[in-house]
């Protein structure tokens, strides 16, 4: 249902479903999966073709994997999931295992490391991941809720973990993914 402009069509970031194909006057695009849009072509006419094509994500704060799995569900691929909690990455690290076994993509890029959140570098991150400054898509994680959720007794910053949103924030600013998302507890505001 796109209008027909004369110029290159538009591509809307993380389009999905079945082959797609967006024509315009200098190119033909084709793509399965997820894309980002792409650049005008301004020369002669050429075909392009993307094949399963996907955002990188990197996870903070993993735990078992919910919030990665949903998101690769919604398209994303994830590079780098870490945890500080072992048991936490043994079950990622399993997940990832099993879903090869299947032939599924579960974490199927992702580095899973057990890490102190507060000894991880952005650099570290990153060289890990595979990516540069600003190459990724998705900046996600939840940090622990606990200080802040009515079962933590609600003692906010006073509680050691209530302080671990800093260290997300400050990964934020180094990565400088296109977008993140931040989970937690309403009583975080």
């Amino acid at each position: 249902n796109r209008r027909k402009t004369g110029q290159d069509d538009q591509m809307s970031n993380f389009e999905t479903g079945a082959e797609r194909t967006a024509q315009g006057a200098n190119a033909d695009i084709s793509f399965t999966g997820i894309s980002k849009p792409l650049a005008k072509k301004n020369k002669a006419k050429s075909k392009v073709t993307i094949s399963n094509i996907q955002p990188k994500l990197i996870s903070l704060f993993s735990g078992g994997g919910g919030l990665d799995l949903g998101l690769e569900a919604a398209g994303f691929e994830t590079v780098f999931a870490t945890d500080i909690n072992a048991h936490s990455c043994i079950t990622l690290q399993r997940g990832k295992e099993a879903a090869a076994a299947k032939h599924l993509p579960f974490l199927r890029s992702a580095v899973v490391r057990q890490a102190d959140i507060l000894q991880l570098s952005p650099a570290e991150i990153m060289r890990e991941a595979g990516v540069k400054q600003g190459e990724v898509e998705l900046l996600a994680g939840g940090p622990p809720c606990q200080a802040f959720s009515i079962f933590g007794r609600r003692k906010g910053v006073n509680d050691p973990r209530g302080l671990l949103y800093h260290e997300y924030l400050r990964l934020l600013a180094e990565i400088k993914p296109q977008a993140f998302n931040f989970e937690n507890v309403f009583w975080l505001l």
